[in-house]
């Protein structure tokens, strides 16, 4: 079972019966065990249904909220029935407060967090948000956020309910600046205006909204990992505190939390990863309030790019249209006895362009006036296909508030760029007491869903968007047009991670031209060791030299590890219980690098060509991540200093264990039949040693030895404590290593008069990674 975050709350001490029964995962949704939750466990009609023919199905419980391939009833209906799905399953009970700081996605998602840094990830750099309750990281305090997925940030209250023009900023400190353009910085935003660029912290941004960015990519990034044909494919959620994620990697866990003295009681969580976060989100069970369905090849016309044409009143001054909410502010758009959480809200008269994406081929939708207008209200509705020069698409005759929506079924939009929704006055026209003028003409677009011919190929812009590192590669090669995409739980990293399918005798190539230079001289690519070693068939030409490639541990004995670690946490029934704060036993990573060392063609543009090739009938990489490294950090190289004597060319005073038994070993990695050498993220290194944990070798100072010097690092694995010791006395020091991480350069100052210098592992890590010090020794 996959485990969750840890949680800063308790929950009421529960009811005996309920404790001795358990709750099983399969207990109803209304049952569950809630903590600060007002709402009443039963209500005759607490959830209802909305279905796609715009009937309702009603219930006082459920056994879950529905996923994808599951199969869930309410009064009878089955929910997911491909000829009448549910798009909307909400608790009548619930309320939703949108509650500050958020950050706003390009697809329409919503975040309860704060922007707190920027930091490098392995597709470039990533925003750290810090989430709020009800959102909980099911790993670590925080998520990484795809940076251009942002699409604002809301710090304070009082400014989310009316977005304004893109390009707005405004600060804590009452100032309002456009922005020509916003750049991420570490700990803020860089803001160009007229005047000049505006520096200022994360927590200074009172209200923000990018410029320029790109709406249609992310709202179909949503469709790439959503496969089968599930009506429900893609979910929705909507939470108490007005948090919306959209996503397709979704699972329900039972966890189990502190309820008082010995006793503990279980609480249902939703793990969602949305497409624009590194990491999975844990959602508690009651603070859901609805949730939305679409199936794999449907986009919401209500979330693509969109611009005004025209927008006019008779009487007052014009309002402008919202995406997603009507124009008080609901976040759940309902008329007409149709609910939506997805839709356009106008007003008479108005003219809106909608950019479909490529491949749409049909629109469906409904109208209605806003359920806020009671009876009135008196419009007419128009589509028109491009212009309103073009074809009529649809139209709705005239609508009052009494009427029921008006759905247009499904209509044809092949070849069509954009459609244009109008909203018209229809006070010539209007039925006997009907209001007159353009008064609350106030029109609900409900569930306008695009229905896609959805055959995006893998080695699209848009997929290649979803497979970290390859925004500077071109995609080519026959295999792109069979390969495809599916997912997998990381149980190390608390997320799923993106999985590219290869076919038999498939190749898949990647190019791209660069400059080498002693900065980005290793090209990493980062997967989950494979299952079949048969399946990375991965190579490397450099201007059409193949260069061999080196991993970060040896595959076969990584995955007979990684494998053996998982059966043995399956036999002993062993989960991490951080509620609880109980001891959890490590989840051992299965990252693999593969590295291509470039340092031959150093100064030199390159053309670099990256072919993956299927040998099985299914060949499958868990990507995460192409790169190019450096294998010393760039930060400090400055510190890397030549010895005048080296450590390899004096007689330690001291080893243990002896090298036979695995002790420090010259030049090459313990336990190596071959002499491996000393080896940092695949580059070859000398001039010092390599030990295993629990490690020490000691050498004797002489008085003119003034620095020590090393690059120190992981060369496989992961390491536990390294240290550097002056006569027992600790003068550099680094808790834990990886392979994956680049060396360090040291240097040491030694202390006149003293007699001993030791290089020492400790013996705080079960596994067997390695430390190299290489290029050590001391300076005169």
């Amino acid at each position: 079972m996959l485990q969750g975050p840890f949680c800063r709350r308790f929950v009421f001490l529960l009811p005996l019966l309920l404790l001795a029964a358990e709750l099983v995962v399969s207990a109803p949704v209304a049952a569950q065990p809630r903590y600060s939750d007002p709402r009443p466990a039963y209500f005759p009609e607490r959830f209802v249904a909305v279905l796609a023919d715009g009937s309702r199905a009603k219930g006082s419980a459920m056994t879950a909220w529905p996923l994808q391939g599951a199969s869930v009833r309410l009064a009878g209906k089955d929910l997911f029935a491909p000829e009448n799905p549910a798009r909307l399953l909400r608790d009548q009970t619930a309320e939703v407060e949108r509650e500050v700081p958020l950050v706003m996605m390009a697809n329409g998602d919503v975040v309860n967090g704060s922007a707190v840094a920027l930091v490098e990830g392995e597709g470039g750099p990533r925003l750290k948000v810090q989430l709020e309750i009800p959102l909980m990281p099911v790993g670590g305090t925080h998520v990484l956020v795809r940076t251009d997925r942002v699409r604002r940030i809301v710090g304070t209250a009082g400014t989310h309910r009316a977005e304004p023009p893109a390009g707005t900023v405004r600060l804590t400190d009452g100032r309002k600046l456009v922005a020509r353009s916003i750049r991420w910085r570490e700990y803020g935003l860089a803001i160009l205006t007229e005047a000049g660029v505006v520096e200022t912290n994360y927590s200074s941004v009172a209200d923000a909204v990018f410029p320029g960015v790109d709406l249609a990519s992310a709202v179909l990034e949503d469709n790439l990992f959503a496969g089968g044909t599930s009506p429900g494919a893609i979910s929705r959620f909507t939470l108490t505190s007005g948090a919306t994620l959209t996503a397709s990697r979704v699972s329900r866990e039972l966890e189990r939390v502190r309820s008082g003295r010995n006793r503990s009681a279980p609480q249902v969580y939703y793990y969602l990863q949305p497409a624009w976060s590194s990491h999975a989100i844990a959602v508690p069970e009651q603070e859901i309030a609805w949730c939305s369905y679409r199936a794999a090849d449907e986009a919401p016309l209500s979330l693509l790019p969109a611009e005004t044409l025209a927008n006019r009143r008779l009487l007052g001054e014009s309002e402008p249209w919202r995406r997603n909410e009507t124009v008080s502010g609901d976040t759940l758009l309902a008329g007409g006895g149709h609910e939506s959480d997805l839709g356009f809200a106008t007003h008479s008269y108005s003219e809106l362009a909608v950019v479909l994406p490529v491949g749409a081929r049909t629109l469906s939708l409904a109208v209605a006036l806003d359920r806020a207008v009671g009876e009135g209200g008196c419009v007419r509705c128009r589509i028109f296909a491009d212009s309103l020069d073009g074809k009529e698409l649809w139209e709705s005759e005239i609508r009052l508030g009494s009427d029921d929506a008006r759905e247009t079924g499904e209509l044809n939009v092949e070849g069509i760029k954009r459609i244009i929704l109008v909203t018209e006055y229809a006070h010539d026209d209007r039925p006997e007491g009907a209001d007159p003028l353009d008064i609350r003409d106030d029109v609900l677009w409900l569930s306008p869903l695009v229905r896609l011919d959805w055959t995006p190929q893998a080695g699209s812009d848009l997929v290649r968007g979803a497979l970290l590192g390859l925004g500077d590669w071109e995609a080519g090669g026959e295999g792109w047009q069979t390969a495809r995409l599916a997912t997998q739980w990381n149980e190390a990293g608390n997320c799923w991670d993106p999985v590219l399918v290869v076919g038999q005798d498939a190749a898949l190539v990647l190019t791209r031209k660069v400059r080498i230079t002693e900065a980005n001289d290793v090209v990493q690519l980062l997967a989950a060791v494979p299952k079949n070693l048969e399946e990375h068939l991965i190579h490397l030409r450099v201007d059409d030299e193949a260069v061999g490639w080196t991993t970060s541990t040896d595959r076969e004995r990584m995955r007979q590890m990684f494998a053996n670690s998982r059966q043995s946490r399956q036999f002993m029934g062993l989960r991490r219980d951080f509620r609880n704060q109980q001891p959890e036993l490590k989840v051992p990573s299965d990252t693999l690098a593969y590295w291509w060392d470039l340092q031959k063609w150093r100064d030199r543009e390159v053309t670099l060509e990256l072919t993956i090739r299927g040998n099985e009938e299914q060949n499958q990489i868990a990507w995460r991540g192409l790169s190019h490294r450096c294998a010393i950090l760039p930060s400090a190289r400055k510190k890397l200093v030549e010895p005048d004597v080296s450590l390899t060319d004096i007689s330690p005073r001291s080893i243990s264990p002896s090298p036979e038994r695995g002790g420090p070993t010259k030049d090459s990695l313990p336990f190596s039949r071959t002499r491996t050498p000393i080896k940092f993220l695949g580059q070859e290194f000398s001039g010092g040693y390599a030990m295993i944990r629990s490690s020490q070798i000691t050498f004797d100072l002489k008085p003119e030895y003034k620095l020590f010097t090393a690059l120190v690092g992981c060369c496989e694995g992961i390491s536990g404590r390294a240290r550097i010791l002056i006569d027992g006395v600790v003068v550099w020091e680094r808790p834990g290593l990886s392979a994956l991480d680049p060396a360090l350069p040291v240097l040491v100052p030694i202390p006149p008069g003293s007699r001993m210098l030791t290089l020492d592992t400790g013996p705080d890590l079960v596994s067997m990674g390695i430390v190299g010090f290489a290029k050590a020794g001391f300076v005169k």
